[in-house]
């Protein structure tokens, strides 16, 4: 499907050696190392991620859950070494926070913020 979608076929080649892809892929990780190929950070591409998976209308605050975040953002920062565990906690404990005020729905502003650790 990839090529009938005339996309080259070194950039598949591409997203599946940087995601260590083997055998079955799970989608959402693939999509979001696909995100990664088209902004050039880690917050960018959540918030592309978030832009694209979101039931909310056009221009809207592009909410997702956030389990499926934490998900996101563990991948993608395992894939990119930027593992940073203290880091990490910090920022689901900030996130679960914010988000228990917003029915446990995140949005990009979220992680974007002067005050998101």
């Amino acid at each position: 499907k990839w090529t009938a979608c005339q996309l080259p076929l070194e950039l598949f080649q591409e997203i599946v050696k940087i995601g260590t892809f083997f055998g079955e892929i799970e989608w959402l990780h693939f999509f979001a190392v696909c995100t990664t190929c088209l902004v050039d950070t880690l917050p960018g591409a959540l918030n592309l991620c978030c832009q694209i998976l979101t039931h909310d209308p056009e221009g809207g605050p592009a909410r997702i859950p956030l389990p499926l975040f934490k998900d996101l953002y563990t991948f993608l920062t395992n894939v990119t070494g930027n593992i940073d565990e203290q880091r990490t906690q910090k920022l689901f404990t900030y996130l679960e926070a914010e988000v228990a005020k917003q029915g446990g729905f995140l949005q990009p502003r979220n992680f974007t913020n002067k005050h998101c650790p």
